[in-house]
């Protein structure tokens, strides 16, 4: 999506070669704290700005060793695989984190994580209330989403409506709950000047989601949508 071009193969053996060169350093202490280590030392940690495409994109972040935590995360999760470990996403809110053998990592730090660490950051985001679904494990389509997530909001914030609703497109197959995509999708509908869509794309989730909690959510965007005049795109 971000580039059709991308070259997958070169992408897989630059993991392949971190895996290869892992073995050769460390094939006698394999464990979560040293892959951490490792991949520290290779160089992976945040870019300098988050709010890039770049640092979404897996295959620039395998180039520059910079990226956000989900994309930082996948050469801990592929690497850690390979080397026989248990791993996989955690869909930690605001801060993409992952687990291997039961031991959680923050991939834009390098760092292992305690729970209670963990427990630390929900506490100081007044999210206590998410109790264990903060530490939910994210299945590839999470990841998925949540990646075109980042994307979006870059999309967005540049006025590049067109390209957000090209990924709401792809992430409308992978979620259980569509209900706030549809949400999303309308409004951006709204933004570029065209409530007619945008009401008619409502009505259309809205016959979709019947007897589900979005119908009252549609009505109210419906008639919002309809009671004000077409926004002026400059």
């Amino acid at each position: 999506m971000l580039e059709p071009a991308i070259d997958e193969a070169r992408v897989r053996a630059q993991l392949a070669d971190l895996y290869d060169r892992f073995i050769d350093a460390h094939a006698s202490t394999v464990g979560p704290s040293t892959l951490v280590e490792y991949l520290r030392t290779e160089g992976f940690k945040a870019a300098d700005s988050l709010q890039t495409l770049e640092a979404s994109r897996i295959d620039r972040v395998m180039d520059s060793r910079r990226g956000i935590p989900i994309t930082l995360s996948i050469p801990y999760l592929m690497v850690g695989r390979a080397l026989g470990m248990k791993t996989h996403g955690i869909n930690f809110p605001g801060h993409f984190l992952l687990s291997a053998n039961d031991e959680l990592i923050d991939p834009l730090n390098a760092q292992v994580l305690s729970r209670a660490d963990a427990q630390r950051w929900l506490t100081e985001a007044n999210l206590t209330h998410m109790g264990a679904n903060a530490l939910a494990t994210a299945s590839p389509d999470d990841m998925a989403v949540r990646m075109f997530n980042n994307v979006k909001a870059i999309y967005a914030a540049n006025g590049a409506f067109v390209e957000a609703l090209a990924l709401i497109d792809c992430q409308l197959p992978l979620v259980a709950d569509p209900g706030a995509l549809h949400l999303e999708r309308a409004e951006l509908w709204f933004r570029l000047g065209d409530a007619a869509a945008a009401v008619s794309l409502l009505e259309e989730a809205k016959q979709q989601l019947a007897g589900t909690r979005w119908e009252g959510e549609f009505d109210k965007r419906i008639k919002r949508f309809a009671g004000q005049p077409r926004p002026t795109i400059h």
